[in-house]
């Protein structure tokens, strides 16, 4: 049987848009470019889905409820995500041991950005009622937020850290199954703005990473197949890799929920929930 999900790395031009189709047939996953129009069971976005449950509320005129210390920039699931970034064990080793490199693992700031920071949300929004229908749209969008439909959100550089911080967790740092040249790896993964400046050999050793201990992120038998060259040209694609595995994933009952990440359902239903996967691997 042959199963297949999709993942979008959603940008407000055409060009930067990757697009990624996650086939799953038994228990191998094999990513696949290129044509985009066959029916799949859930797609993951890598775009917010909704803005801080005060802001809305501002911006209908309405009293925001509770008291935001910065602005109501941010939903509580980034905020929560911040957090929940910052205690993992790799992010303490990266801490501890690997103090000479000045970028950080966790960039609480850099990596878990505000939704009102990000230019493209009202474009995905209108994006999506496209692809719903205008009368489908409001229910869909609340379903979506709440990861009840067959839109998720995704947040690519987040769930890339869950998949390595079930790895470690699993093999126990004391076995050094990560090493510090491969934490820089999938720290350094993306591409910086110059364009002349490919991080593809970065994305090779984080794909080898996650591809070697399957077993021990994914469980349940999976493993990754080689991976295409355009999902280690192009981060744009990797991201939408990365999403198409958070569809998969969340559909498979490994990520965490709304509930509990502390999200209320008011919140939720305004604002969404970026899914990452759960700690340790059941």
């Amino acid at each position: 049987m042959t199963r297949w999900f999709r993942g979008i790395d959603f940008a407000g031009l055409e060009d930067n848009t990757g697009r990624c189709d996650l086939e799953v047939t038994g228990t191998m996953l094999t990513p696949h470019f290129g044509d985009d129009r066959r029916e799949v069971e859930m797609t993951g976005i890598d775009c917010p889905f909704g803005s801080s449950l005060g802001f809305t509320r501002l911006l209908m005129g309405q009293d925001p409820g509770y008291a935001s210390h910065d602005g109501y920039k941010t939903r509580h699931t980034e905020r929560w995500l911040r957090e929940h970034l910052w205690a993992y064990r790799t992010n303490e080793h990266w801490r501890d041991n690997v103090a000479n490199n000045p970028q950080q693992y966790v960039n609480q700031t850099a990596h878990v950005q505000p939704t009102l920071g990000l230019q493209i949300v009202p474009g995905f929004l209108d994006w999506f009622r496209t692809q719903v229908g205008n009368g489908a749209f409001q229910n869909a969008i609340t379903a979506s937020r709440r990861g009840e439909n067959a839109y998720v959100e995704a947040h690519p550089r987040p769930f890339l850290y869950s998949a390595v911080e079930r790895i470690w967790t699993n093999l126990g740092p004391n076995l050094r199954p990560i090493t510090d040249n491969a934490l820089r790896a999938v720290v350094h993964y993306r591409d910086q703005r110059n364009p002349t400046e490919s991080r593809a050999l970065q994305r090779r050793e984080t794909y080898q990473l996650l591809q070697q201990h399957a077993r021990h992120w994914l469980g349940h038998g999976f493993a990754l197949a080689d991976p295409p060259v355009k999902l280690i040209d192009s981060d744009h694609a990797f991201d939408a890799w990365l999403s198409a595995l958070t569809a998969f994933t969340h559909q498979e009952g490994m990520t965490i929920q709304w509930q509990v990440a502390g999200v209320s359902e008011e919140q939720v239903n305004a604002e969404g929930h970026i899914l990452i996967l759960s700690q340790p691997i059941n």
